[in-house]
């Protein structure tokens, strides 16, 4: 499932990402419970790569100009498998699915990504907040690819 969010503003939209994570990250839990035993135990496992979004502000047609609204597209836990990619986003909401199917309290937490201490137009990080600490699953796939970290805690190096 691939879904673009588009928003008349950059407040509407990181309200409505947060409201969107909250119901991907439903909507992973189900496709686990379904698909649990056909998809990959962890990100690593799956040889998921975190891709920084990329801009739906153009056109269809060569030339054309951006469109004046942010926008963003996401994908799902089957979709994440599918590709081997993910937003932030999409990294995050797989994330607190699998922890809350192990009976871990997270949440999907949005915040805008800051340059010189001003938010970015259109521009936001996510990552998981459990009451253990924060899981930046983006990160995580950054810096060690391949390697299992806090979803399925094999610990195992899937390079």
């Amino acid at each position: 499932m691939e879904i673009q969010l588009r928003c008349g503003s950059d407040a509407q939209f990181g309200q409505q990402c947060a409201e969107l994570a909250e119901a991907l990250t439903l909507i992973n839990m189900w496709e686990l419970q379904q698909d649990g035993d056909r998809l990959p135990c962890c990100l690593g496992c799956g040889g998921v790569r975190y891709q920084p979004p990329q801009s739906c502000g153009v056109g269809g047609f060569v030339g054309q100009p951006p469109r004046p609204y942010p926008c963003q597209t996401i994908l799902d836990a089957r979709g994440i498998y599918t590709l081997k990619r993910g937003t932030c986003i999409d990294l995050s909401c797989e994330r607190a699915a699998r922890l809350r199917l192990r009976g871990i309290e997270a949440t999907v937490v949005i915040v805008p990504q800051l340059e010189q201490g001003r938010p970015l137009y259109g521009q936001y990080h996510a990552y998981v907040e459990t009451p253990h600490g924060i899981q930046d699953p983006s990160y995580e796939l950054q810096h060690r690819p391949g390697q299992c970290a806090g979803s399925c805690g094999c610990t195992h190096h899937h390079g």
